[in-house]
């Protein structure tokens, strides 16, 4: 596992900056990482939403943080849920199917059941600090001013957290992990699932979902970065990250500020 000291120490080293932004650096690699491990369509960062319906007739809104269709289908809650295929105009206008248009698909028929997505999500941007307000096991209040946070930046668009996993990094329930199903930006609310509530002040962390077998070439990848021209920096990104088996499951990582402390609670 990789430490996040560990990490920004090396960065900090090489350029001589602040905390704030080698974790920039930390946050811009792990979305290039993702993008790429999205792009061998391993099946890592995937998730499944029910589309909220659109303005015109038979649309449906896409996620915000969507990065790519992985399939479109009917929920009839059957084994084999019936597929819908994404056509350009043309097979739109001659065979039943949607096509894209922006964030929005378009069936040119009206479904019988509840229309989902499955889909390849961008990862959000790494957090840490401590809960607030009036935590319970299914709502948890993020860091809702900057001194709330030890790492990261308040995200006030909502949705943002959603697929991402919360871990408890102190207090009662400290290991316990949950994926957060809905993410509320003005109030800074995680829908989670917890087996008891936590309480305000407890350290929290959104967990980076970079691969394990990847997490060791992170710190090298931010020095790249900064060091070599773009075009050099995606190359050697390219040749670290070699195509991952489909399908596996990815390991999440958390974030320790202290790496002397040998309490299994904080690592990455």
């Amino acid at each position: 596992m990789v430490e996040t000291l560990q990490i920004l120490a090396k960065v900090r080293g090489v350029e001589s900056m602040d905390s704030n932004a080698a974790v920039e650096l930390l946050d811009q690699v792990m979305r290039d990482m993702s993008i790429e491990l999205i792009e061998q369509e391993n099946g890592y960062f995937e998730a499944t939403d029910s589309l909220t319906a659109g303005s015109a007739t038979n649309s449906y809104v896409l996620p915000d943080y969507m990065h790519t269709i992985r399939k479109l289908y009917e929920d009839d809650l059957s084994a084999s849920p019936c597929p819908i295929n994404i056509y350009g105009e043309g097979g739109y206008r001659s065979k039943v199917g949607a096509i894209r248009r922006g964030k929005t698909i378009y069936l040119n028929f009206t479904p019988s059941n509840t229309v989902k997505l499955t889909y390849a999500r961008v990862l959000p941007a790494l957090q840490r600090g401590v809960l607030t307000g009036t935590p319970t096991a299914i709502e948890a209040k993020l860091g809702t001013a900057a001194t709330s946070l030890d790492m990261g930046w308040l995200q006030s668009e909502n949705d943002y957290f959603n697929h991402a996993y919360l871990i408890m990094l102190s207090g009662t329930y400290i290991g316990e992990i949950s994926e957060i199903t809905d993410y509320v930006a003005s109030s800074k609310a995680c829908v989670v699932a917890f087996s008891g509530a936590p309480a305000a002040g407890d350290l929290y962390e959104i967990w980076c979902e970079i691969p394990e077998q990847y997490q060791s070439a992170m710190p090298e990848l931010v020095i790249t970065k900064l060091t070599v021209p773009y075009a050099d920096y995606i190359k050697e990104l390219k040749l670290r990250l070699e195509p991952a088996s489909r399908f596996q499951t990815a390991t999440p990582v958390t974030l320790d500020d202290d790496p002397e402390d040998n309490d299994p609670g904080g690592g990455w």
